[in-house]
């Protein structure tokens, strides 16, 4: 846990939020309860919201080395749950970060989106002697947070609790998220969880898949599994990039994938969903010859100095944060550590993949054109899109593809 060098009085009233994301992709079509019969007819200013959200951390992780793995709508759908009980600047930072737009009909938007997002939960574990706000009870009712309190003083049994909590909503695919007790100061803990499940519409041949070059950005050739197959996909180029869309069984998900025409592309400044819409608007269905490497990745941030980059500075300060809208009693609740953590997997017939976020603070007609080559032996960036919601699931870069199973 990050040490803020504060005193007594902070240790003791601190608030633990953890963001716990999982996005599963599997032999499954879906798995889990199903959500109710909710229609919004226009999610348009959530969904740019989220989207714009996504921007943002794509701007910032696509900065740094290595892989990028991560879940935009799990850290956002609880950093919205932070607004909702906070004030002053605090609030002012996440409602500009967030792109926050203060009305019903932006809260209804969200609201259907994020209770109708499949497998998604949302808990609140909060000290069991502290009488919660009427009006953050009722907004975490109407997004369908499950309300949970809970003696922190028993920190063991805590783990145990929130350790079994995420193992059953992610189906065992996360089994030990906390290795150490909470602090028995902890006020508060959110989590949310992101189960996906789902097989490739046409899964590769594994007999096609044999052993090729991959090549990162600093010209490193590294021995991958390369699997490969030629169908009809949606594509779209450009002087910079070739897309694909790879859907899955439901219909309502896909993976896209941007590859740029030279290797060592620099990701920054790329604009993520400005190229999804271009693929959108601009995409032709095209017989391609794939080639996409097998991997098997675990990325791992700490979201407190990129948010921080983002703007929101004042939630992480003992001296600062105002969070005083959550509990009748005005307690210092800061947060003091942001963790997001994700694994993502894909083989031939899935794609697997698991992100782990703690906050913690004590069609068209067909034309037979000649068939495109789409050999995927650089670095590219991904997304697993939502096309129902019109939101991303799923972002990330690959610069290195690992294979562990």
């Amino acid at each position: 846990m990050k040490n803020w060098n504060i005193g007594k009085e902070f240790i003791l009233k601190k608030a633990i939020i953890f963001f716990i994301s999982v996005v599963f992709f599997s032999g499954m079509v879906s798995c889990g309860a199903s959500k109710p019969n909710i229609n919004v007819a226009d999610t348009s200013a959530a969904q740019k919201s989220i989207n714009s959200f996504d921007d943002k951390l794509f701007e910032i992780l696509s900065a740094t080395e290595g892989n990028v793995n991560y879940s935009a709508i799990s850290i956002y759908s609880l950093m919205y749950a932070l607004s909702k009980g906070s004030g002053s600047d605090t609030l002012a930072q996440l409602v500009d970060v967030l792109d926050i737009v203060p009305s019903q009909d932006f809260e209804e938007q969200l609201k259907y989106i994020l209770t109708s997002t499949e497998n998604m939960s949302n808990s609140i574990w909060y000290k069991n002697s502290f009488k919660m706000q009427d009006d953050y009870k009722n907004f975490l009712n109407q997004f369908e947070f499950e309300i949970k309190p809970t003696d922190f003083t028993k920190s063991a049994d805590v783990r145990r609790k929130i350790n079994s909590f995420v193992s059953n909503k992610t189906h065992k695919m996360i089994k030990d998220f906390l290795l150490e007790n909470l602090d028995a100061g902890t006020k508060l803990v959110l989590l949310n969880t992101l189960y996906f499940n789902q097989k490739w519409q046409e899964k590769f041949d594994k007999k096609e898949t044999r052993k090729e070059y991959f090549y990162t950005d600093s010209g490193e050739e590294i021995n991958v599994s390369m699997m490969h197959k030629s169908d009809y996909y949606s594509y779209y180029e450009d002087e910079i990039f070739q897309a694909i869309e790879l859907n899955y069984k439901d219909s309502r998900y896909s993976m896209i994938i941007f590859l740029p025409k030279q290797n060592g592309f620099d990701f920054s400044g790329t604009g993520l969903n400005s190229l999804l819409q271009k693929f959108d608007s601009d995409n032709k269905p095209c017989s391609v010859r794939l080639a996409l490497p097998k991997f098997d990745l675990v990325s791992k941030y700490e979201l407190a100095p990129i948010l921080g980059g983002l703007g929101i500075k004042d939630a992480f300060s003992p001296d600062l944060a105002d969070f005083s809208k959550i509990f009748t009693d005005s307690e210092n609740l800061f947060v003091d550590m942001a963790i997001h953590q994700v694994k993502i997997t894909v083989d031939e017939e899935k794609t697997k993949a698991a992100a782990v976020t703690m906050f913690g603070a004590k069609s068209a007609s067909v034309e037979l054109n000649p068939e495109i080559t789409f050999t995927a032996d650089h670095p590219f960036c991904y997304v697993i899109r939502d096309k129902e919601h019109g939101i991303n699931l799923f972002s990330g870069i690959l610069r290195v593809p690992n294979w562990a199973l």
